[in-house]
């Protein structure tokens, strides 16, 4: 049996690295089959900041999705599910959201989220408000883990 990390862990790009801009907002990440997996993380990785985050209704917002299969009915993950949830946002009630850059956001982060639901697909949306002329890069990944068979690279399910 393989203990290190890199033969139990898998983990899916559900948005690629990009600076995106507020008129393609929202952007929808790729569905990621979270099954065999128990566990998973949503690991969010800012760069530098495009703009100045000073207000004036400007931000980012990474919601957690989730679906049955894959391709409709997603709906917002419940902030039960999330370890660390944002709960608000501009004196409005959020749900689903892992991450929330606003007034204040002056560099390069990393955050990393649980998710504790049982739903079989998951993705997240990086939603853009206010004008943003320079893009700020992000990627997102899905990290599954604790997998009933190791390793888990090229092994049939």
């Amino acid at each position: 049996m393989t203990r290190d990390l890199v033969n139990n862990l898998a983990h899916f790009p559900t948005l690629v690295p990009a600076a995106r801009l507020t008129g393609g907002s929202p952007y929808n990440g790729v569905a990621v089959d979270t099954q065999g997996a128990e566990s998973a993380e949503i690991l969010i990785i800012v760069g530098a900041p495009g703009v100045t985050f000073t207000g004036g209704g400007i931000g980012i917002e990474f919601q957690v999705q989730q679906s049955a299969n894959g391709t409709s009915g997603w709906t917002a993950v419940a902030d039960a599910d999330l370890t660390a949830p944002v709960t608000a946002a501009n004196g409005a009630t959020v749900t689903g959201s892992a991450l929330l850059l606003t007034t204040g956001f002056t560099a390069a982060t990393t955050v990393s989220v649980g998710y504790q639901g049982i739903a079989r697909y998951l993705r997240v949306v990086e939603v853009h408000t206010g004008t943003q002329a320079t893009g700020t890069p992000t990627a997102v990944l899905i990290v599954c883990a604790n997998y009933a068979y190791r390793p888990v690279g090229g092994n049939p399910t």
